[in-house]
């Protein structure tokens, strides 16, 4: 598990983060649904992604607990031609997505997603109000050189 700040630096609008040392990636982001469904978001995550030679290999609804879900999982190349495979849970939760996202290369990661059911796992909601998260700008004297 990253701290807070290490995951953002992973997405900037990550809530949590991981990463494996087999150089597998995985991050937590909380967006509000607004007016999409769990799979229009995933349809606009889609889209959104600066990759070429995308290929999806399965998005597919499922389950989170009593919740629906997508389930997705693409693949394609980075600008630098390395191969990554992607792979994700969303879901909606008192108009909030939830959005599970996990990356690696190809070579580390598999179509079925195996490889993501750990954190899959480690994710629980917890009772209570959903709130916004803190801005995430960190305060000048925080971090950098002569931080006390």
């Amino acid at each position: 598990m990253l701290q807070e700040e290490e995951a953002r630096r992973l997405v900037p609008s990550a809530a949590a983060g991981a990463v494996s040392d087999r150089g597998i990636s995985a991050v937590v982001l909380v967006k509000p649904a607004g007016k999409l469904t769990p799979a229009a978001a995933v349809t606009q995550l889609l889209s959104g992604m600066a990759l070429d030679d995308v290929e999806v290999e399965s998005n597919e609804t499922t389950k989170v607990g009593t919740r629906e879900a997508r389930r997705f999982v693409f693949k394609g190349a980075a600008a630098d031609g390395v191969g990554l495979r992607y792979a994700g849970l969303l879901f909606a939760h008192s108009g909030y997505h939830y959005q599970l996202l996990g990356w690696g290369g190809l070579s580390v990661t598999t179509a079925d997603a195996a490889w993501l059911t750990p954190v899959v796992e480690a994710l629980s909601l917890q009772d209570g109000e959903v709130a916004a998260a803190p801005s995430s700008a960190p305060l000048r004297d925080s971090v950098g050189p002569g931080w006390r």
